[in-house]
């Protein structure tokens, strides 16, 4: 009788599916005031890595659009960043972390690059307001022009301060291309440590994977998205562990 207890709970285990968290959901609706959202390259002291923000989110607000609540950026080449709600350790439990946006942009926006990534930074990178310093950090990103040139559109991956990026070999290398930002559009970042793969999924663009990537012994803690006139329905960060 043991025996077939303990066969039973085997093969519920083997049958039960991976655990997914999320670590960080926006809610524009009830978060009117962006609480916990800080500018990358401007709320804290210029030149130190590890400087705390001052102030928080200057170059975003929450509007309402249509009976529903977003976030609006302002027309700089900055992005903005935000905790998880805990670190995420790179170890043989994790299978995959994901970065899941919903956004748009505004038809006036100059053209530029849009960028969202997941970093180990804690703090806001005090730099040119991108996610990562120069020189260290970890992280998994994706970086897209609005046109179609190759040298502006990949993602990559950075492991204590190297990076690595793939781009597509044949065109439109375009990434974030207007004529798909213009309507909300779902864009997806997924680093499945399982597989060691980094994908990047758009709606109306052809996906794009980077193979052979290992971030093992990263800790991730913050998610980046830029700035550039992109208005953002929601945000989320997920992992699925074993």
């Amino acid at each position: 009788m043991k025996s077939f207890i303990f066969t039973l709970a085997a093969c519920a285990a083997i049958a039960m599916p991976a655990a997914e968290e999320v670590l960080f959901r926006s809610d524009f609706r009830n978060d009117r005031e962006l609480k916990g959202w800080f500018d990358v390259g401007n709320s804290y002291i210029q030149g130190v890595p590890q400087a705390k923000p001052t102030k928080g989110l200057r170059f975003g607000k929450t509007i309402e659009d249509g009976g529903e609540i977003i976030l609006k950026a302002d027309a700089n080449s900055m992005g903005m960043t935000h905790l998880f709600s805990k670190p995420v350790l790179v170890d043989d439990n994790l299978k995959s972390l994901t970065l899941k946006i919903v956004f748009r942009q505004n038809p006036k926006a100059a053209a530029g690059i849009t960028e969202m990534s997941l970093t180990s930074r804690r703090q806001p990178s005090a730099t040119n307001g991108g996610p990562f310093w120069p020189g260290r950090d970890s992280g998994v990103s994706v970086r897209g022009y609005s046109y179609s040139a190759q040298a502006p559109n990949f993602i990559y991956w950075r492991k204590d301060g190297s990076d690595n990026k793939k781009f597509h070999s044949t065109a439109p290398y375009n990434l974030f291309p207007r004529s798909v930002l213009k309507d909300w559009t779902t864009a997806v970042i997924t680093y499945d440590h399982e597989k060691k793969i980094l994908s990047f999924d758009c709606d109306g663009v052809k996906s794009l994977v980077y193979r052979n990537v290992d971030l093992k012994g990263v800790e991730f803690n913050s998610c980046f998205v830029s700035y550039n006139m992109n208005e953002y329905k929601s945000i989320e960060v997920f992992c699925v562990k074993k």
